[in-house]
């Protein structure tokens, strides 16, 4: 039986030996061993039925050569989301292998809705115009993304394993932030930063930009998406 609110724990890796993993390979590799070595009993706890227990969806930086040629004043942009919706292939990312987006990016894997308005946000941002944003795509690559359930979820995410999961794995997602190295984090939906407040904790946030936009697939009008993160960045002072 599930427990509600089930105090889970952490994953027993010391901020030590996180710290030595020094690629975002590497700690891919190392999480998805941990979702292996994981006990079904415990899994059980918090477990969303529908995903395997060893399910592993990757993520990241798009493409390593553009993300780090940014110069400044750009600045390099994180996008956190909380999972992704596995629930229609059943593999390890909804193009069916690999780290999705980086596929989108790459042309290898068709534009959703989710990606464009991804493409479309960072564009935006980072040329301040809001009323005509590049929408094709041709900025994606230079993003990073992350989930925070790196299990994957289905369409409607449950908010006791997502929130299970990010006090479990606390340590590698802050990890994985620190990898990625952004100035600015904007997390994608209803609760993700809360969460990272909570779990990941605001000190280790602190040397980041931090703020919140509408989830990309929320059914409404580019304008509202647009205009959310429009107010967010003004509110920060990283736009006019």
């Amino acid at each position: 039986m599930r427990a509600a609110g089930a105090d889970i724990g952490r994953v027993k890796r010391t901020d030590r030996e996180l710290g030595a993993v020094t690629s975002l390979g590497a700690l891919m590799d190392c999480w998805r061993r941990e979702h292996r070595a994981e006990q079904p009993q415990h899994y059980r706890l918090y477990a969303n039925v529908q995903v395997n227990s060893c399910s592993f969806v990757k993520d990241g930086i798009l493409s390593p050569r553009r993300y780090w040629a940014l110069q400044a004043p750009a600045k390099r942009y994180l996008f956190i989301s909380k999972e992704a919706n596995i629930s229609m292939d059943g593999e390890e990312s909804w193009c069916g292998k690999g780290f999705w987006l980086r596929e989108v990016a790459a042309g290898s894997c068709p534009q959703t809705n989710f990606s464009r308005r991804l493409g479309m946000l960072y564009s935006a941002a980072v040329s301040g115009d809001f009323a005509r944003p590049d929408k094709s795509g041709s900025l994606l690559p230079e993003i990073a993304f992350m989930n925070l359930n790196k299990r994957g979820g289905a369409s409607r995410c449950c908010w006791h394993t997502l929130r299970c999961y990010t006090q479990k794995y606390a340590g590698y997602i802050c990890r994985e932030i620190e990898l990625i190295g952004p100035q600015v984090i904007v997390c994608c939906g209803g609760g993700v930063q809360n969460l990272l407040e909570q779990y990941v904790g605001a000190d280790a946030l602190r040397p980041y930009t931090v703020l919140s936009v509408y989830h990309p697939s929320y059914r409404c009008a580019d304008e509202k998406h647009l205009a959310k993160l429009h107010d967010r960045l003004l509110a920060r002072g990283l736009c006019r």
